[in-house]
């Protein structure tokens, strides 16, 4: 029952959406030029479809290209700026300050730069993408439970997996701290007593 309403649902606001938008055009009688009613947007669309479909499949194009980029080097940006507290500390607050810059006021620039085939669409779009995956993963990274780490130590993984140094904060976190509720208390101290009995085994077999 909680599957069949979470399709029927939506499917039930969408349809009361474009029931609204039919009933307002006609009870103000809104000229078809200022807002047409849904049916005549989408006899429109199916009209000009050989018309739209080849620019659809380039806007497709350009907004994969363009998320794959910019959450390829926001992931990699964020990983080597929580790997140093030095890089970190000197682009963090560089990518604040590249947020008060609309996307649309550099757009000519990037057209007069980079012409006007695919790039700056991409572009634009890895510019888009790329500011929240950084603050993400870097996040991310800065909030890793040290008992998972712990853990992992135990069981005899490396540095290079365990990423110790990625533990350290962001100095401009805007994430806010969680609380950690019963459950999670207790999820922790499993994890602990696991860790712990994992590292004295590892002793012994070793001894």
């Amino acid at each position: 029952m909680r599957r069949v309403s979470q399709i029927v649902l939506p499917v039930a606001l969408t349809a009361a959406v474009f029931g609204i938008w039919d009933l307002v055009v006609n009870v103000f009688t809104i000229q078809s030029y200022v807002l047409p009613r849904p049916y005549a947007v989408f006899a429109q669309i199916g009209t000009d479809w050989d018309v739209l479909q080849p620019a659809m499949w380039q806007t497709i194009e350009e907004f994969v290209v363009g998320f794959f980029v910019g959450v390829v080097c926001g992931f990699v940006l964020a990983v080597v700026m929580g790997e140093s507290r030095v890089i970190r500390r000197g682009l963090y607050p560089l990518l604040i300050a590249t947020q008060a810059i609309p996307i649309i006021a550099i757009g000519a620039a990037l057209v007069i730069w980079l012409g006007f085939g695919l790039t700056p669409k991409v572009v634009i779009v890895a510019l888009i993408i790329f500011f929240p995956v950084v603050v993400n993963v870097l996040d991310g990274l800065a909030n890793v439970d040290r008992d998972t780490i712990s853990l992992a130590r135990a069981m005899g993984a490396g540095p290079s997996s365990c990423r110790p140094r990625s533990r350290r904060s962001s100095p401009h976190s805007s994430s806010p701290p969680r609380s950690a509720s019963p459950a999670q208390s207790s999820a922790s101290g499993r994890r602990r007593r696991t860790a712990g009995s994992a590292s004295t085994s590892s002793n012994r077999t070793r001894a």
